[in-house]
């Protein structure tokens, strides 16, 4: 939303933002590392990545009824690589 770009090693301002929450199954985070990677590819698809302040400005919209700068349709353009 902002225009902050992945570059390799700022991953750290990233967050995992489920496109849709009625399929959300688990949260993404350090506490839902003891799933199956399978698991975690799963849930992961089911999102994109946004900063962390816009992933808060995207839910305090949602949660005011407000129109979101999401599209409703989003277009995945980076898979996450398989797993080797």
């Amino acid at each position: 939303m902002c225009g902050l770009a992945y570059n390799g090693i700022n991953s750290f301002l990233f967050d995992f933002h489920h496109t849709d929450s009625s399929s959300k199954a688990f949260s993404l985070s350090t506490a839902s590392m003891n799933r199956s990677i399978t698991k975690l590819y799963a849930e992961a698809d089911k999102c994109i990545l946004l900063c962390s302040n816009c992933h808060r400005i995207e839910h305090y919209n949602l949660k005011c009824n407000k129109s979101t700068q999401l599209s409703t349709k989003v277009t995945q353009t980076d898979k996450i690589p398989d797993k080797e």
